[in-house]
This record gives structure tokens, C-alpha cells and sequence, in this order.
């Protein structure tokens, strides 16, 4: 999916991000194509030894995920909206939960569990806590011509829309890990971000937005290592 977004913007990463791989010659629109497809066909043989319905079940992700690097075929009017557009983007992580979810249980997607599917959205969630945190900037960072969050909802409304992100991966993931310690961890770095946030919102300082977006970036991490970690006590 890095890779598809290298790709995709390699025209604005010349003009905003020179200093970028591709736009810097290092390396060759080929060459990340060829990566996009070992890939791929990586992707296809590991699912393959879990059987068909992991086989079908990361297909639907892979060909999701093509669909989503063309833009859905509608890439000026959906570059023209960037919310819609990350949270169609970020979609894709529910095809690729529910796609390892498959290969473990050798069940198809339509027998999951209902907990594993509120628990796939959950980290779609999570992920749009990545994509809105990393683009929102004090007043001094931002770019004319590069589109934010910040600029369009401003610092408090960016603020509220990561937070809102953040409830709601907490109210899914909850229905899977209904243990009070777990809830307990998942609150605190909730507090941790709303903290952060409003700190950076209020005083409008770059330090303060580079903090912010440090903790959103690691917020992914946070949870799953929460929970992961939890397991074995």
C-alpha cells in the first residue's frame, strides 16, 4: 500500500517532497512496480498454504486494494475530497484483517465471528488515527498547495476528528478484549492523545504538532501492543 501511494504521488512529491526516493532518481517508478507485484504474488502463495478461502479471502483484499490504487477510477473528484478519500483508502485494512482472520480459522468471511469483524473495524479505525494525525499542522507548518485536516477543519475539529476515530476503535475493539485491565490501557492512551492534542490546538505551536503527531502515528502501535501484551497475563 506504501509502495501504490509512492506511485500515486510521485508528481506532488516532485514538487512538495523532492527529497523523496522516486522524485530523487534513486529509485524508478519500475522498479516499485516490479516490488508491487513480487509482492503480491508473495501475498497469494503464504495464503495459499492456509487454503481456498484464505486464497479468496486476500484476493478480495489484493483486488480492493488495485481498485484503491487507480483511485476508484475517480481520482480528480476523490483528491478533491481528502477525508473520503483516506477513510475509502484506509479500507482496506478490514479486507486484510478478515483475511488473516480466514486463513487461521479456515472459514470463509461469511462464517467469522462477529467479534473478529468488530475487531477488523476497529483497526480500520485505528488507521484513519494514522492517516488524519499525520497530516494536521500548526499555522506555521502549513504548505500552500498541500491539503491537511487542519486546514480544512481546523486544529480543534482535526483534534475531534482523530479522537472521534479513537472512541470508536475502543467501542469495537472492546467487543473482542472485554477485559477491564485492556479497556483500562486503551483509555489511557486515549488521554495521552486528547492531552497532546489540545495542547497543540490551544498554543499552536510546531513542537507541539510534531509531539501530536508522533503519538497519533504510534497510536496503532500502543493498542495492539496493549493488547498483545495483555494476553499473557
Amino acid at each position: 500500500l506504501r509502495l501504490f501511494d509512492e506511485i500515486k504521488d510521485i508528481e506532488s512529491d516532485a514538487i512538495h517532497h523532492p527529497e523523496r526516493p522516486l522524485p530523487r532518481g534513486i529509485l524508478r517508478k519500475d522498479d516499485i512496480i516490479r516490488a508491487v507485484f513480487i509482492i503480491i504474488a508473495l501475498e497469494l502463495l503464504l495464503f495459499s498454504l492456509y487454503g481456498l478461502r484464505a486464497l479468496a479471502s486476500v484476493a478480495i483484499a489484493i483486488g480492493y486494494s488495485l481498485v484503491m490504487y487507480k483511485e476508484f477510477f475517480s481520482k480528480k473528484w476523490l483528491r478533491a475530497h481528502l477525508t473520503l478519500y483516506a477513510v475509502t483508502h484506509t479500507f482496506v485494512v478490514i479486507f486484510l484483517s478478515t483475511a488473516i482472520f480466514s486463513a487461521l480459522l479456515n472459514k470463509p468471511l461469511a462464517n467469522l465471528p462477529p467479534d473478529l469483524l468488530h475487531f477488523s473495524f476497529g483497526g480500520w479505525f485505528l488507521f484513519n488515527i494514522f492517516e488524519f494525525g499525520r497530516k494536521t499542522f500548526a499555522r506555521q507548518e502549513e504548505k500552500e498547495g498541500i491539503n491537511s485536516y487542519s486546514k480544512i477543519f481546523g486544529r480543534f475539529g482535526a483534534v475531534l476528528l482523530v479522537l472521534t476515530m479513537a472512541i470508536l476503535s475502543i467501542v469495537f475493539i472492546n467487543s473482542v478484549t472485554t477485559s477491564a485491565v485492556d479497556s483500562g490501557f486503551l483509555f489511557l492512551w486515549l488521554g495521552v492523545t486528547t492531552i497532546a492534542g489540545f495542547l497543540y490546538a490551544i498554543l499552536d505551536r510546531p513542537h507541539l504538532a510534531k509531539i501530536y503527531r508522533f503519538i497519533t502515528s504510534l497510536y496503532i502501535i500502543f493498542t495492539y501492543g496493549t493488547i498483545i501484551i495483555l494476553q499473557f497475563y
